[in-house]
């Protein structure tokens, strides 16, 4: 015989005894009784109500009717997911569960559904009460940017002090979190541009007496060594662009009149006047990125451009408009990325490929539906990140991620209508794609 809970039966018999005494007979469910005794439970929501990938966080589940023995899990059209893992659950009241839970750097971005089981086995469900976001707000002071991003995740950028017109370059990272970059004495201003994955950080500084390039290196410790990058000669003013693997620099130095002119750094070298191409002024170069070889890519004053090395004339890249601009390029040198626009003037998201002769054919990888696109980063397997215009919400802009083979795709935010910006992609292959950049001035970093 099945055995019933001690109270369970004591409520039966009351029931049994009053039955009898009105002569009428009735049959008892134990079951019955059980889903009475629980009947309160619900999940009702949770809080944070979302988070991204890669990352381990404390989320509080809300409802009633939970007990000291609940467990909370999250469950991905309607099984639980292990790539979004509760480590533990502790109970707070009745009406609140504390889940530590671990989300996977390759957990599906989606809703998922809530779901509370009492020390009993009861079961209670809260439906699509908990988003697994693409995107990690890294937490910086004020409004900012992620600038670029390494294989490793390191995000790289700066952020306004709050009520200040001063701006800090930071360094973001998934166990230290987000922490200034030491400058100089005095500065008011700082940027970190581009970081490659041997660590290493670029940017530049303005304020105590000095406006110029930095060099940030990890010193074994966690920590930065900060180092001065001096100028070519006859020069007091620069700023830099861009980092490559193998720590060349491009930097920008200002002139006596007023103009800036574009150099290249090599280490062992020193800096090296960068050309523009025919027809511009060198002042109107712009250089955007460089890879290991020393490649760069970029533009001037007659559209997009990309040059071999600091001493090469570059090659003009097709666009039918002067605005064009190169934004980056793969590490073999293969394939670029950047904006161009049609012969009617519509602004497009484009990758530029080599046919190996010195010659480029471009590809417009399309838009979100808005008609306005730019790429402006590239990785290993060809994934473009960059922004683009939706037919609705008129001209803002918003993240995407293009795939060769599936096409162009938003990035998540935690509101659908924030706008966005993809500037950096790295990794890919074996291991995660990480993307930089911000939604709605907060700096952030994407998983793909």
């Amino acid at each position: 015989m099945p055995s019933i809970k001690p109270h369970l039966l004591a409520g039966s018999l009351t029931l049994l005894l009053a039955a009898c005494e009105a002569g009428t007979p009735t049959e008892l469910d134990p079951r019955a009784e059980l889903a009475k005794a629980s009947a309160s439970l619900a999940v009702t929501g949770t809080n944070p109500a979302a988070a991204g990938r890669d990352t381990t966080l404390d989320v509080h589940v809300l409802g009633s009717g939970f007990d000291r023995g609940s467990q909370v899990a999250f469950l991905l059209n309607g099984v639980p997911d292990t790539r979004v893992r509760t480590n533990s659950t502790r109970f707070v009241t009745q009406g609140d569960l504390v889940a530590n839970v671990t989300i996977a750097v390759d957990a599906v971005p989606d809703q998922y559904d809530v779901q509370v089981m009492l020390a009993s086995g009861k079961k209670g469900i809260g439906t699509e009460l908990f988003a697994v976001l693409s995107v990690v707000d890294l937490g910086v002071a004020g409004p900012g940017n992620g600038r670029d991003v390494n294989s490793a995740g390191t995000v790289v950028g700066e952020y306004q002090i709050p009520k200040s017109t001063c701006r800090h370059a930071f360094v973001w990272t998934q166990a230290t979190l987000a922490r200034d970059l030491p400058t100089p004495a005095g500065a008011c201003t700082a940027y970190a541009n581009g970081i490659n994955d041997a660590g290493v950080i670029i940017g530049w500084s303005s304020g105590g007496g000095q406006h110029g390039i930095l060099r940030w290196t990890p010193d074994g410790s966690g920590g930065y060594a900060m180092e001065q990058i001096a100028p070519p000669a006859g020069y007091t003013t620069g700023e830099s662009g861009a980092i490559g693997s193998a720590g060349h620099i491009v930097g920008f130095f200002l002139t006596t009149d007023g103009s800036w002119l574009g150099y290249l750094y090599t280490p062992g070298l020193g800096w090296q006047l960068v050309q523009a191409g025919a027809g511009c002024a060198n002042t109107s170069v712009y250089i955007t990125a460089v890879n290991g070889s020393g490649m760069m890519v970029g533009g001037d004053c007659a559209g997009a451009l990309v040059w071999t090395g600091a001493t090469s004339l570059p090659t003009r890249l097709p666009s039918a408009d002067a605005r064009a601009v190169a934004w980056d390029l793969t590490e073999d040198g293969a394939t670029i990325v950047g904006k161009a626009y049609s012969s009617t003037g519509k602004r497009c998201a484009v990758e530029w490929q080599s046919d190996g002769a010195g010659g480029w054919t471009s590809l417009d990888l399309g838009d979100l539906g808005g008609g306005v696109a730019d790429a402006r980063g590239i990785n290993g397997v060809g994934q473009v990140v960059g922004f683009s215009t939706k037919a609705t919400n008129g001209g803002t802009l918003y993240a995407f991620l293009y795939t060769p083979g599936l096409g162009m795709k938003a990035l998540g935010a935690p509101r659908v209508s924030d706008a966005s910006q993809a500037l950096a992609i790295s990794g890919g292959g074996s291991g995660p794609a990480y993307i930089a950049g911000e939604i709605s001035q907060h700096a952030v970093r994407w998983t793909e």
